[in-house]
């Protein structure tokens, strides 16, 4: 719409006496569409609903300025719940960060509605690799969830609580044992979306303790039903725990089919943050192998990518796999230098091109 048309009907809806009325619905029909979408962001078409996201991406925002500025808590909670998986994966996180830290201090609003902004606020704090305040904000979600006693939704809260602790490494035995209720809880609820995430979250657990056989076990429990259920989200991240496992232990044809595999799910969907992660796995891989080149190529692509959309936690994860970027330090090998300076140049079809080749 022209800038001069859109404010003549600004000035038309304001004059009108409706003004309120029409922003209420409006932010209503943004909060039914988030609500029905979220559910679609983890299979096979994401990318539709993704896309969608992306095409109202301006009235969402419109919408949940809104909600915020004229104090109407809950629907500013459900909103801001419902989008975080679409500003995570797309590559929204400092916006999002932003708007779910206003939205979670704002008086009011149920038990539910601020149980499920705490979980946003602390998704989004997680993928930005901030896992003191991830690990607040999930353990307040958590007892909220506690509180109001529905199973899957307690499940839920353990499960993300869990990696704040575990992730780097700074409380094992919590992470453990958050994880082991979390997959009771599951397992008595029938839930197979959830048993199979939260063994793969146990295979995470194992690869950081070095444990390389039981993450190998709980792989072999999650991977198949991520595949039959089609969640290709999960499905993507169990490639990469499988792909360092196979890494770690030797068999690199195995690490780069799952990382080639993984790399491709992400791209399915333009996952931003699943993307730089797959992309610094298969540098790693390069490195490994030794050529330097190719690694320092694909980790340029990386830092591009984690810079634009806020990912810190590859930062993290690189750390606690001991990986450094080739490229990042100074180097003196010129090679070295034009390859990182080529990969941060590369637009994204022809670094995941690249990076498949």
């Amino acid at each position: 719409m022209l800038e001069t048309i859109r404010e003549f009907a600004g000035e038309c809806l304001e004059t009108g006496g409706q003004a309120q009325e029409i922003r209420r619905r409006h932010a209503m029909m943004l909060l039914t569409f988030a609500q029905q979408a979220e559910p679609h962001l983890t299979g096979r078409d994401r990318m539709t609903w993704l896309d969608r996201f992306e095409d109202e991406h301006d009235n969402v925002r419109a919408a949940l300025s809104w909600t915020m500025d004229t104090g109407d808590t809950e629907t500013a909670m459900l909103l801001g719940a419902a989008l975080w998986r679409f500003w995570q994966m797309r590559g929204h996180l400092h916006e999002a960060r932003a708007k779910l830290t206003a939205i979670v201090q704002m008086p009011g609003g149920s038990r539910g509605a601020h149980a499920l902004v705490l979980e946003a606020a602390g998704g989004i704090a997680y993928w930005q690799g901030d896992l003191d305040a991830a690990r607040s904000l999930y353990q307040e979600s958590l007892a909220l969830q506690r509180e109001l006693g529905d199973p899957s939704a307690i499940a839920r809260a353990l499960y993300n609580l869990a990696f704040a602790f575990f992730i780097k490494q700074e409380d094992m035995t919590a992470g453990q044992a958050l994880l082991e209720e979390s997959l009771a809880l599951y397992t008595r609820a029938r839930d197979e979306a959830g048993v199979a995430r939260v063994h793969w979250a146990l295979a995470s657990h194992a690869q950081m303790s070095d444990d390389y056989p039981a993450a190998r076990r709980h792989l072999d429990l999650s991977l198949p039903i991520f595949r039959r259920l089609d969640d290709r989200f999960s499905l993507g991240w169990a490639l990469h725990i499988l792909g360092v496992v196979a890494a770690k232990t030797g068999d690199f044809g195995a690490a780069r089919a799952a990382f080639r595999e993984g790399l491709s799910l992400f791209d399915e969907a333009r996952d931003i943050s699943g993307l730089a992660l797959l992309l610094d796995d298969l540098s790693g891989l390069a490195l490994t192998e030794g050529d330097l080149p190719r690694a320092a190529r694909l980790a340029g692509g990386a830092a591009v990518l984690q810079k634009q959309s806020g990912t810190d936690l590859a930062d993290v994860l690189n750390k606690e796999l001991g990986r450094v970027r080739p490229g990042e330090q100074p180097v003196d090998e010129q090679t070295i230098r034009t390859a990182w300076n080529d990969g941060q140049a590369l637009p994204l079809d022809r670094l995941i091109a690249y990076a498949l080749e």
